[in-house]
């Protein structure tokens, strides 16, 4: 009977994301590459460099795109470390590094090799989370304001920073966490389904981001932050 109920639950269609995206990047990075430049994904995993910012698909692109992970994976087609690039100085177009900064046990190193293998003139975009649930594996290490990840970044010339996540988005994703968190009675598998169950009960609330998202004052609660800048040239 229980292996018939967890088929079943599997079975059912998975709840809609909390997050609202207020699309405040408001730019494509990939058309700000250069035909046939080098596109570099750090932390890639199965994403295939597909991120919320792109119009385009990326394979429509003439672009090259290199997604990098520590591991292996169907998407991933060059191992390495973010603190220890295995690409030369000078080399690449463009950098990609989303929601992987909070992992590394170095930020200020990985950023300085973001630096050194970027052209002069070729583009880094970093996302990074805030207010956000701690999330392993592996080890979650560190959290990012917009303040904070523009002085990670202050070498580079700054396009565009701030957040895409606000504070109605936030606060679904964090309440949603926090009744399953209250009801579970020290039970991990109800943990997980009482989160499905809050998903689909309370998902709305995040599209009031859409009238005080913008509100200056939502600043105060975002869940991540993003950097698009350029190495000197």
């Amino acid at each position: 009977m229980e292996k018939f109920l967890r088929s079943l639950y599997h079975a059912l269609p998975s709840p809609p994301s909390t997050n609202y995206n207020l699309n405040q990047t408001g730019i494509d990075v990939y058309s700000l590459v250069p035909l046939g430049g080098i596109v570099l994904d750090i932390g890639s995993g199965v994403s295939k460099s597909n991120y919320a910012f792109a119009s385009v698909r990326p394979d429509l692109r003439s672009l090259r795109f290199l997604n990098l992970d520590l591991e292996s994976g169907p998407c991933v087609n060059l191992r390495g470390d973010v603190h220890d690039l295995p690409l030369k100085s000078d080399s690449v177009s463009c950098v990609t590094c989303i929601s992987t900064l909070e992992y590394v046990r170095d930020p200020q190193r990985a950023i300085a090799e973001i630096y050194r293998i970027l052209k002069p003139g070729g583009l880094v975009y970093l996302n990074v989370p805030f207010v956000f649930p701690y999330h392993p594996p592996p080890e979650d290490l560190y959290r990012f304001s917009t303040s904070g990840i523009r002085t990670l970044a202050e070498r580079f010339e700054e396009i565009r920073a701030g957040f895409n996540r606000g504070p109605a988005s936030t606060f679904c994703h964090l309440f949603v966490r926090f009744l399953a968190i209250s009801l579970c009675f020290h039970s991990r598998r109800t943990y997980g389904i009482l989160v499905d169950l809050f998903t689909w009960i309370l998902f709305w609330i995040k599209y009031l981001d859409r009238w005080i998202g913008r509100y200056e004052v939502a600043r105060v609660i975002y869940s991540g932050t993003f950097f698009l800048g350029r190495k000197p040239a």
